[in-house]
């Protein structure tokens, strides 16, 4: 029967590998995120992509500006690995988060991670479950059992078991914005709102 020798699999994979580390070393000469910093120094915002670098960057800023208390984010997702990198520093910092305009996705991840949680007015976070759409990493990762380990982020901040099931129910191509009343409901949300200035930080 046609398939792979023993001699071609090895070569295979380090062919993928060395396609993989190509992408991602052109992906991070590519900014696709901001991280801005207030003029008191009490507060981040980020905006973009959670992409290749976000964790570094964020890291050298806190570590750079002790007086940093909260993140604010605006962001459509991204990378998992750097969402759960982003997750460990707003936990060692004890950052508290907001969102102004949209927190999809992995950046909702980032954002439950906040020790107060909240929404500046007309901002929406939004959930769906995870799929791997690079058909290189697929042979390495588990979408759903990658999904579960995030969800115990969830559950670990107290958010509602119902929440996380619809989380799961909504298909990678689509997007669930729960209201207001449903974020808090579930423990998403720790405080209404919060309003912040409107001038660029």
């Amino acid at each position: 029967m046609p398939g792979f020798t023993s001699t071609a699999i090895p070569i295979l994979v380090a062919l993928c590998l060395s396609l993989s580390a190509q992408l991602l070393a052109q992906s991070a000469a590519e900014p696709r995120f901001t991280i801005w910093l207030s003029e008191d120094g009490d507060f981040l915002r980020f905006e973009g992509s959670i992409h290749y670098g976000a964790t570094e960057h964020l890291s050298q800023v806190l570590a750079d500006t002790p007086s940093i208390r909260h993140l604010r984010l605006n962001s459509g997702g991204g990378l998992v690995a750097e969402a759960r990198g982003m997750v460990r520093l707003i936990g060692e910092y004890q950052l508290s988060t907001s969102v102004y305009g949209d927190c999809e996705s992995t950046c909702a991840l980032v954002f439950i991670a906040g020790t107060e949680r909240m929404l500046e007015p007309d901002a929406r976070l939004g959930f769906h479950r995870y799929h791997q759409t690079s058909p290189v990493m697929a042979m390495f990762m588990n979408s759903d059992a990658e999904q579960e380990k995030d969800m115990a982020i969830y559950r670990k901040q107290g958010v509602a078991e119902h929440f996380l099931a619809r989380i799961i129910e909504t298909p990678p191509n689509e997007m669930w914005f729960p209201s207001k009343a449903e974020l808090l409901d579930a423990g998403v949300l720790t405080r209404p709102f919060h309003d912040f200035p409107t001038e660029q930080p």
